[in-house]
């Protein structure tokens, strides 16, 4: 797996990890709660089309590979959708996670996952500060 996620991050240009300890916190790019982030979550969950990630998929002849949404419902959970969703997610009991930068929902969703268990794959971005 190591050598997985070496490729992967040779493939998507990412640097190396610098640490896996606790994350300092920082300013939301887009406030909770609003239509610009309820868009920005929809949009994460879209399936992964021409994305980097289908591109490295199809280079390691990687085809057919079932990519299953947790689109937070709005209607229903209101400002705790993402967190709900995260739920729905864990309760799923995936394999693994693996992890980019996001907002603090990522975060949580990494909480969730490590307390049970589930491996991490941390490729979240460490601002400098």
């Amino acid at each position: 797996m190591r050598e997985t996620l070496a490729e992967a991050r040779r493939f998507l240009s990412l640097p190396l990890p610098t640490s896996f300890g606790s994350r300092s916190p920082r300013a939301r790019k887009t406030p909770a709660g609003t239509p610009v982030a309820a868009r920005r979550l929809w949009a994460a969950a879209k399936p992964v089309g021409d994305t980097l990630v289908a591109a490295y998929l199809a280079a390691r002849g990687t085809r057919g590979v079932p990519q299953v949404a947790f689109r937070p419902d709005w209607n229903r959970d209101k400002k705790a959708a993402p967190f709900k969703r995260n739920e729905r997610l864990i309760d799923a009991m995936p394999t693994g996670l693996i992890v980019f930068s996001g907002t603090g929902i990522q975060d949580n969703l990494v909480d969730k996952a490590r307390a049970f268990g589930i491996p991490v794959w941390d490729f979240r971005i460490k601002e400098a500060g």
